[in-house]
């Protein structure tokens, strides 16, 4: 198939949209992981969050001629991410009254290593590694797709290898999300050979649902043995690497992606991840312990009050323009 890419792709922003509500479950329904209710199966079924904007990114970038995947390119965008984690930084650090230039930079510091009032921006610092390497990765994946593709099987091999360490003896417990590259990166590479091959499901919704009770069943079974609370030592599971992109490739090929205003409602991705754990905090901080107690109902308070202040910041043209990464 030709790798052309297009510039608006509504499948594409349907699985962002679904990304973004999954990333706000995972903080909101967490309490409950290693029960058979509704709150531990939206945990664990919001997994696929991160993988998925990974998948998005390799399916929209790998493919573009060199003159629109340079070296010049990677370090707009990567400077489009530090630009946001800088501004994030400033106004946290304004917020808790301690500004000053070495407070900043150490509270950017933290963010790479997953601490501190920003942590959760390990995403954009884990987004500017994989970008790094993006000329050569599309090189290879426009001219050598077998060592691409080679690469690709590597990775998926590493992860597999990683998921047993992390069953047997916690592997990935200390190592911040930011530097797990092989999940990112391998993610990111499946990506482009979805978009390569036009994979399709003859049977999509079955074939979802099985591949995530299967995905269900292992993380249930393992968890004990991992004696980890956080789904995110999954990431590098077969079994979810099989339901992740089982779960793209059903919404890529899904009718129902151009119904909607789906490429308003994938722009508020990137706000939403960014303030919900402001928003989670600051519920926390007026309810107490009676935000916690109904999971599903944190969840969709979170995500709502999320969803309107993002809708408020992006109507402010120069923060829309800085949220463009």
């Amino acid at each position: 198939m030709s790798t052309a890419i297009s510039l608006r792709n509504p499948a594409i922003d349907m699985v962002r949209f679904i990304a973004m509500i999954m990333v706000v479950s995972l903080h909101t329904t967490h309490t409950h992981y290693n029960n058979l209710d509704l709150s531990w199966l939206l945990y664990n079924l919001s997994l696929p969050a991160v993988p998925l904007f990974f998948l998005c990114s390799g399916y929209l970038l790998l493919g573009r001629p060199r003159s629109r995947c340079n070296l010049r390119y990677v370090a707009g965008k990567i400077a489009s991410c530090v630009k946001v984690v800088a501004v994030m930084a400033i106004a946290a650090v304004l917020a808790l009254q301690l500004f000053s230039p070495v407070e900043i930079i150490r509270t950017i510091w933290r963010s790479v290593v997953q601490t501190g009032p920003v942590d959760h921006l390990w995403f954009l610092w884990a987004l500017c590694i994989v970008y790094l390497p993006l000329p050569l990765i599309n090189r290879l994946y426009n001219s050598r797709m077998r060592i691409f593709n080679a690469l690709t099987l590597l990775l998926i091999v590493i992860q597999a290898v990683i998921f047993v360490l992390n069953i047997t003896s916690q592997f990935e417990l200390y190592l911040p999300q930011t530097f797990r590259i092989w999940n990112w990166l391998s993610y990111f590479m499946l990506g482009g050979i979805l978009h390569r091959y036009d994979f399709r499901l003859s049977k999509p919704f079955p074939t979802v649902c099985v591949t995530a009770a299967a995905m269900l069943a292992s993380m249930y079974l393992i968890y004990p043995v991992m004696d980890i609370n956080f789904c995110e030592y999954f990431y590098c599971s077969p079994v979810v690497v099989i339901f992740v992109c089982c779960l793209f490739v059903a919404c890529i090929n899904t009718r129902a992606s151009g119904r909607y205003n789906f490429p308003a409602l994938a722009s508020l991705f990137l706000p939403v991840y960014l303030i919900h754990p402001y928003v989670i905090y600051a519920l926390d901080h007026t309810f107490g312990r009676l935000y916690w107690q109904i999971p599903l109902l944190t969840f969709i308070s979170t995500l709502s009050l999320s969803v309107i202040i993002a809708l408020a910041i992006t109507k402010v043209k120069p923060l829309k323009a800085l949220l463009s990464v």
